[in-house]
């Protein structure tokens, strides 16, 4: 049965293809043994895998990648023990999202998914009373998840007859990233880069300060909607507020109609992973990703709370990110790019 041709423009079905098969063997895994850990490695393997689809990094480039994002998230996990040292050193870090932008405007892909799993990754384990016992265990078996990724790429490019393509010289990393077609820069990636410092050192600060519950969610907000100009920002931060204000409540119901099982818990989580991956059109990935979010809150049995936590924070993020890159912007004597007739 063929999905409507609506369905299949909002759904990349060749990226849940593969994101399924690279999944499917971490859920398994942890619906049966019940060890966090493996749907820990399944959300740093899809942060991995999205980069590489998308980009066409060769094998080297993701191993690096994958080498990156753990030794980063050591690196955040130790810092998370002052929160002084964690606002500055994730001030820093998050720069690289936008550093990598000034090779290419689409490398903000992977800045993006290195600096969000070495967040999430680091605050998820820092709340946990053996966080580093297991942050251990996370780097000992990373290579799993970096290496079922080069798997899985190099069996879909096989298999599609993907070739790297014939001017594949690059300066960026010397040979690292041969093969990548890296597109235009961005020309404004130094007001870019500033605001994400600004903003996340704010967002951080005042995460630490209150000792919010789900800080990573307010801080990679922060850098989020930091992207194009000053009206790019404003529209995203738009759509992310809607999208989580219209996302989560429904999530909330649909958990609360639903029992409060392992089984449905783990299916929110695909399910949320897969719309990283396999949903190209940012509104809608966003009110999904928001709507499993709260699915997977009811169903692991905790409180409305945590999607209401989700929404705050989300939205209190926006603000600051907005606000950063409007404050820079006006500085550098910036203003918005013209409408494209």
């Amino acid at each position: 049965m063929r999905l409507p041709v609506s369905l299949r423009r909002e759904i990349d079905l060749s990226a849940l293809g593969w994101g399924v098969l690279l999944i499917a063997p971490f859920v398994v895994v942890g619906v049966v043994s019940g060890d966090q850990l493996a749907l820990q490695l399944c959300f740093l393997a899809v942060c991995l895998l999205i980069p590489a689809y998308q980009l066409g990094l060769p094998p080297l480039a993701t191993a690096v990648h994958t080498v990156a994002t753990i030794a980063t998230c050591a690196l955040l996990f130790a810092a998370a023990a002052r929160p002084f040292v964690f606002v500055i050193v994730t001030a820093a870090t998050a720069i690289t999202t936008i550093w990598l932008t000034r090779y290419g405007g689409r490398l903000r892909t992977l800045g993006t998914f290195f600096f969000i799993p070495a967040l999430y990754l680091a605050c998820e384990l820092h709340e946990l009373p053996n966080g580093t016992n297991e942050l251990g265990r996370l780097l000992l078996l990373s290579p799993i998840a970096g290496g079922a990724v080069i798997a899985v790429e190099l069996a879909r490019r096989r298999i599609s007859g993907i070739r790297p393509p014939a001017n594949a010289e690059h300066a960026l990393l010397t040979s690292l990233l041969r093969g990548v077609e890296i597109g235009e820069a961005e020309s404004r990636w130094v007001t870019h880069a500033i605001a994400v410092f600004v903003a996340v050192l704010v967002a951080t600060a005042i995460a630490e300060t209150f000792d919010m519950d789900q800080r990573q969610w307010v801080i990679w907000s922060s850098v989020s909607v930091i992207t194009g100009d000053q009206r790019a920002a404003i529209g995203k931060f738009g759509v992310r507020a809607t999208g989580v204000a219209v996302g989560a409540p429904i999530g909330l119901l649909a958990g609360w109609l639903l029992p409060q099982t392992q089984f449905v818990y783990s299916l929110a989580l695909i399910a949320l992973l897969l719309t990283l991956l396999a949903i190209p059109r940012y509104p809608l990935a966003f009110i999904l990703r928001s709507f499993f979010t709260g699915l997977a809150a009811m169903a692991a049995g905790g409180a409305a709370v945590i999607a209401e936590s989700r929404v705050e924070n989300v939205i209190l993020g926006g603000v600051i990110g907005v606000l950063a890159l409007l404050v820079v912007a006006a500085l550098r004597r910036e203003l918005p790019r013209r409408p494209v007739a």
